[in-house]
């Protein structure tokens, strides 16, 4: 006996209130809320059997709801679809192909078939379906696999014949459920003819009310192609039956509706990997978030998890939902690791986020002081008296694990432990022009080619930064640095083949094929200690090229210091008289507005620091809106700031007072400033160490009884990280500083709950005339603030360099200003 179906479509409306809808969805098993062209609502009501109208306008007279005109249609089944059946062409959709089952020959394709009739195809070749099959396809290339994976309103079937056939070799269980028992019936005899039907059980459910699907929970991923409105609903329950990490793909909502369904499913504790469009339809790639709880109840007695920032880039950028420090802690700094035990958990950071770390993490983790990570995370481990590390072997890198392994520790690899992800689908990758880059792909292979030691075939690259510069590419991968994250493999011969996170078995089986093959151990991924042929040498070849900046790129360098520094200037100058009321996020917007109209500008660099009064304190501080400092009549703004342009990187911070400056705040400028000249007016050996530098500045401020927990400064790359290892000046490097490094130089005094103050400038590594020695030249180009400068505090030679920089930065900026712009900067650069 055919089952009668009733569709009743209502009256368009600009919006349906929520006590419309909510009588409405109580009302029908099933609902709708399309959007028309207009942008109207229509809602459209499902229900089995006739439809008693006049019972649903009693209801809602009781409500006092207006019920809109409404037209009703009559189903009898579904087979009316069979009637209606297509034929449609081979379709293919990521590492899926869709053909119909009607083609007696197999697509010749290397995509995973899935076979449908096209009479019952339910939505298989709707763009819904597609986007949610190009999702799958992602999520299984992040290195992902579906043990236990839900189909709500499947359909045909077709996303859990697709799973199961994704990942059929470690047998997943996947379950479809549909309120419709004709699609029911579908997905089940396609399942049996794509030779799935072992893995995939279809049930009548209405979404996931169905003993069946409450007795499977939790699921590792869950596919909804519904509709927002039961999209919304059914966010809570969702988010119950999966587990802490897993994937939910929500489809079928239209572009107008994204931020409605996105924001319902972020509030229920979950964060948006990816959106995905096709035409006006949407899908979104969302990942439920883990807490701390779920981490320490995978764990055994005397267990632990090393949790790094690090995804399988060690040391790079990541974005922030890639961030499991952030996700599990609440700590938004750029730097720390985490030891979490079954019932403790710490979180190690440095001295730039002691502060901040304390006022961001959540309940029942303990902020740890660190000087040095691992060092400090051993002697926690063992006074905790724990017994087993679990690492993930991708966050952690081979000269770590071995330390570990020296100093006694049990280290337990599982790539399921918690790890930052890393998301890389579908990104832009372009290449650094040679006009730019100054040498070509080819000379750059060479040069580090013919370094090889003898013997050795192949050089392994894990690190993106490095790649970057070798290869000349670059990418839209993250927000602030152009780097393209991938592994290369450099041959003797100087050939160079890179390989994307997608293609690492490739890579992996490549390097079986090699006899003897290096890479840098504190670089790479310990996953890759299983590479017998592998040797961790101590290659720096490929580094020390890179911090070595040539012509072009010294000259790129110069360049975008000269459109960095006319933003800054025309952004100091409009300040002066809008600062009163200006919030700090207001000003980092505005200091985006004046440097993207600079030449060949691509990017910030890093999220501005804009840093008001006792905010400046935090020597990290990233504004936000729960954090958002406005500045009264007297304030101190401490501003860090940087972009990427084609042509080089910059990186500068002014601390300036508008309004009224107190004695003390001068001086403690004063004494940064000095402490900012004794180094940048240095002359010193080639070969210097780094840590020798460092003392140079901080013995000045260490003499006035003050100090900065962060380093004197750090290498810039060009257009690439705005961290450069391996070169940084601070107290623990010792790398020697050869000509044409570029570097910070950015020493700091931090009052905590006052006031925070730091001078950065950019400068460049140069032989003195007689070529003995080295010198810096000042790239970056910004006044610094005389207001809050004492001057009888300083010497004639320190006089003479702020009178020399000030003039090298207006005779430099002022022909790009204006007549007002250029008045304001002969203020500011006038000789004292």
């Amino acid at each position: 006996m055919k089952e009668k179906i009733s569709v009743v479509t209502f009256e368009a409306q600009n919006q349906y209130s929520e006590e419309l809808t909510n009588l409405l969805d109580t009302y029908f098993i099933s609902s709708a809320l399309n959007y028309q062209d207009d942008g109207k609502e229509v809602y459209v009501g499902y229900i089995s059997g006739d439809f008693d109208a006049s019972d649903l306008r009693k209801r809602a007279e009781i409500e006092h709801v207006v019920l809109p005109d409404f037209k009703l249609e009559i189903f009898e089944d579904k087979n009316w679809l069979i009637e209606s059946a297509v034929r449609f062409d081979p379709i293919e959709v990521g590492d899926f192909c869709i053909y119909d089952a009607a083609d007696k020959v197999l697509p010749q394709k290397k995509k995973i078939p899935l076979q449908i009739y096209a009479q019952t195809a339910f939505g298989s070749t709707h763009p819904t379906t597609h986007l949610c099959l190009q999702a799958l396809s992602d999520i299984a290339n992040f290195g992902f696999k579906g043990k236990k994976i839900l189909d709500v309103g499947t359909g045909s079937g077709i996303l859990g014949i697709a799973s199961a056939k994704k990942w059929q070799n470690i047998e997943p269980y996947v379950l479809g459920v549909d309120i419709d028992p004709t699609a029911v019936n579908v997905a089940g005899q396609n399942a049996f003819d794509n030779h799935v039907s072992d893995f995939f059980d279809v049930i009548v459910s209405d979404g996931l009310k169905a003993k069946t699907v409450q007795k499977q929970m939790p699921f590792d991923l869950v596919f909804a192609n519904i509709l927002a409105r039961p999209l919304i609903s059914m966010a809570q329950n969702i988010k119950k039956a999966l587990k802490g990490g897993a994937y939910v793909v929500l489809s079928g909502f239209i572009f107008e509706q994204v931020d409605w369904v996105i924001d319902a499913y972020q509030k229920a504790g979950f964060k948006k990997i990816k959106l995905y469009q096709n035409g006006d339809w949407c899908a979104a790639l969302m990942q439920k978030k883990e807490d701390i709880f779920e981490i320490q109840a995978k764990l055994k007695a005397g267990e632990a998890f090393l949790i790094t920032r690090d995804n399988m880039f060690l040391g790079e950028d990541i974005l922030p939902q890639e961030n499991k420090i952030l996700e599990l802690s609440g700590f938004t700094g750029s730097a720390g690791m985490m030891l979490v035990g079954q019932k403790e958990a710490f979180l190690f950071v440095d001295g730039r986020y002691g502060l901040q770390a304390r006022m961001e993490v959540k309940n029942g983790i303990e902020v740890v002081d660190s000087s040095n990570f691992i060092k400090d995370v051993i002697k926690v481990f063992k006074i905790k008296d724990l017994h087993q590390l679990v690492v993930n072997p991708w966050s952690l890198s081979c000269q770590t694990a071995e330390y570990f392994k020296s100093q006694k520790i049990d280290v337990k690899t599982d790539e399921t432990a918690p790890m930052s992800g890393f998301l890389n689908t579908d990104v832009e990758v372009f290449t650094h022009l040679k006009k730019f880059a100054g040498r070509t792909t080819k000379e750059k292979c060479r040069a580090v080619a013919k370094a090889l030691p003898e013997g050795v075939e192949a050089l392994l690259i894990p690190s993106a930064q490095e790649l970057s510069w070798l290869s000349n590419f670059r990418s839209h991968d993250l927000p602030y640095t152009p780097v393209l994250r991938a592994f290369g493999l450099l041959k003797r011969d100087g050939k160079l083949k890179i390989y994307s996170f997608n293609q690492i078995k490739k890579l992996m089986n490549d390097i079986k094929k090699i006899n003897c093959v290096i890479t840098n151990g504190a670089k790479t991924p310990f996953a890759f200690a299983g590479c017998a042929n592998v040797k961790n040498v101590c290659f720096d070849v490929l580094a020390f090229l890179k911090l070595q900046k040539n012509e072009i790129e010294l000259k790129g360098f110069v360049q975008s210091h000269i459109s960095d520094g006319v933003a800054l200037v025309k952004f100091l100058h409009w300040l002066e008289t809008h600062y009163q009321g200006l919030s700090e996020l207001e000003i980092v917007e505005k200091l985006h507005d004046f440097r993207q109209e600079g030449k060949y500008y691509f990017s910030e660099s890093f999220a501005t620091i804009a840093a008001v009064n006792k905010n400046a304190a935090i020597v990290h501080y990233e504004p936000s809106l729960k954090t958002n400092q406005k500045m009264g009549k007297n304030a101190i703004l401490l501003l860090d700031s940087g972009a990427q342009y084609f042509n080089a990187t910059t990186d500068v911070t002014r601390t300036v007072g508008l309004g009224r400056v107190t004695d003390e705040v001068k001086t403690s400028f004063t004494e940064v400033l000095k402490a900012h000249i004794a180094l940048a007016d240095l002359v010193f050996d080639e070969k210097t160490p780094a840590n020798v530098l460092d003392k140079v500045c901080r013995d000045v401020m260490l003499e006035k009884g003050k100090n900065y927990k962060h380093g004197t400064g750090h290498s810039v790359g060009h257009f690439s990280n705005v961290h450069e290892p391996p070169f940084s000046i601070n107290e623990k490097n010792s790398t020697p500083v050869l000509a044409h490094y570029v570097t910070s130089i950015e020493p700091g005094y931090y009052l905590e709950g006052k006031y925070g103050i730091r001078i950065e400038n950019l400068y460049y590594t140069e032989y003195t005339k007689d070529k003995k020695q080295l010198c810096f030249k000042p790239l970056t180009l910004c006044p610094i603030d005389f207001k809050m400068i004492k001057t009888d505090m300083l010497s004639e030679t320190e006089k003479k360099w702020l009178n020399g920089y000030h003039e090298k930065v207006f005779e430099t900026l002022s022909p790009y200003l204006n007549k007002a712009q250029k008045m304001w900067l002969a203020g500011k650069c006038q000789k004292i």
